[in-house]
């Protein structure tokens, strides 16, 4: 099998802000106008001269089915009222300069309150960096103390998800035996002397950096522990890229973590100490996917106990055996599970995810969807058919060039299916690639009063597929 574990550059859509789907459902009373409220995702604040535009169907009063649009422009309050005869389905869509368009197809005489997110790059345009310290004393000169640094995810992360948050694309030298080695900038190796063979090597690589997205909310992990000294040194001394499954001889014993934070500036520093200790472990059998994938295991700290700041404490690569991950353990249930299996470099990915998590216990999670393989295209299709299965919410996001994104498109399970006819839109020369995602929110979900940031902390399962434009 090719892995997928050489960084890449992949087209991955909308970077999640916090936990939270873009937009709420309620109902709306008979012969009553739809309201529609539009607020600023990151700040909450009303969102004053958005175009908002229904388009749907009705019966008259002779039976025909009549197709109509109506629009209107957003007050000081974000609102505006729309005088709509729709009763069978309609689609809304929001747009505002400066934001992601977004559209909802799939309403039954409902209000709406969509929540617009702002442009933001398709690659990171913001580092931090600083120093881990603290670690935990190694078990033996056979040993190598090593530390990685990532960020915080939230459950939209996840259907969003990029390997690289693990093991930066960015590289950093340092000197091995009097040669400069390349090895990824997030990976720390405090001061220390191991032996290779007869001879001493000396490490030194306390500081990281890490590539973030300016705009974002999130908090920084430390993990700390020891991987074999043999398999480090192996790999800078033959010169091998290194890649995740080096995380599979790491021994995960601490860790620590930043507060909360938004990403405000281009570039700044933040150091972390390891000063928690992991408590023990679960044990993780993913299903088999239905496709061929890699298939990466990570368990994770639920600080906020909603899926806003999911912190990751371990991370495998799974190899056909049960993985076993380190946890926290705490009192409260706040340890959690995921398996992610990615293809196609990262094109097409697929989810689970387990809250909740007993320390010791084992845990066989759920069959995992199968993503459609939309891969790379010569040209633009024509159309693209958003069909979501059961209680699925199904997501397209449209991106224009550098993978940024410009229009995300929800359906509903009411609209039995969507399809997006990309020839008749006034972008279509500026489109560079599409990412279509389904959502499994649990059987529970209520899709006539229904809300984003309530859903979201229900994600069970998801899929994600990427087509985009080869333009050699």
């Amino acid at each position: 099998m090719k892995h997928f574990l050489v960084i890449i550059s992949v087209l991955i859509g909308v970077h999640a802000y916090g936990a939270r789907i873009g937009f709420d459902l309620s109902p709306r009373g008979t012969g009553q106008p739809m309201v529609i409220r539009v607020l600023d995702e990151a700040s909450l604040t009303p969102v004053e001269g958005a175009s908002v535009v229904a388009s749907g169907e009705y019966l008259n009063q002779l039976g025909p089915v009549i197709q109509e649009n109506f629009s209107g422009v957003t007050g000081e309050r974000g609102t505006v009222s729309l005088e709509t005869p729709f009763d069978i389905h309609s689609t809304l869509s929001v747009q505002m300069d400066g934001y992601l368009t977004t559209s909802v197809a799939g309403l039954l005489n409902q209000n709406l309150t969509v929540y617009l997110r702002k442009f933001r790059p398709g690659e990171a345009n913001a580092l931090v960096h600083g120093t881990l310290t603290d670690f935990p004393v190694r078990s033996g000169k056979s040993q190598i103390q090593a530390g990685i640094v990532a960020k915080s995810m939230s459950a939209l992360d996840l259907v969003y998800f990029d390997h690289r948050n693990f093991l930066s694309p960015l590289k950093d030298q340092i000197p091995v035996s009097g040669t400069e080695v390349d090895i990824p900038s997030n990976l720390v190796l405090p001061k220390q002397s191991v032996n290779f063979g007869f001879f001493p090597v000396k490490l030194n690589k306390p500081r990281y950096r890490l590539p973030l997205f300016e705009g974002e909310r999130v908090m920084l992990v430390g993990l700390q522990g020891e991987i074999p000294s043999q398999v480090i040194l192996d790999q800078v001394i033959s010169g091998k890229k290194f890649n995740l499954g080096i995380l599979n001889h790491m021994k995960i014993k601490k860790f620590g973590y930043s507060g909360v934070f938004d990403v405000t500036d281009r570039e700044f520093k933040q150091d972390i100490r390891g000063n928690v200790d992991l408590a023990g472990s679960v044990r993780v059998r993913p299903m088999k996917p239905s496709f061929e994938s890699d298939v990466l295991i990570a368990s994770y700290f639920d600080f906020n106990n909603d899926l806003s700041l999911m912190i990751p404490t371990d991370v495998k690569l799974y190899k056909g055996a049960d993985v076993r991950v380190a946890v926290s353990g705490g009192a409260v249930l706040q340890d959690g599970v995921m398996a992610i299996a990615l293809a196609d470099k990262g094109l097409r990915l697929s989810g689970v995810l387990r809250q909740k998590v007993l320390m010791k216990k084992k845990v066989i999670l759920s069959e995992f969807l199968t993503p459609v393989a939309l891969g790379e295209w010569k040209r633009l299709p024509e159309r693209l058919f958003l069909e979501p299965q059961g209680q699925q919410l199904g997501v397209a996001v449209i991106n224009h060039a550098n993978s940024t994104p410009a229009e995300v498109i929800y359906a509903v399970p009411a609209s039995k299916g969507l399809l997006i006819d990309l020839t008749k839109r006034e972008d279509r020369s500026e489109i560079e690639g599409i990412s279509q995602m389904y959502m499994d929110l649990g059987n529970a979900i209520n899709y006539q009063d229904f809300s984003g940031e309530a859903a979201i902390q229900s994600l069970e399962r998801f899929a994600r597929s990427t087509g985009r434009l080869n333009k050699e």
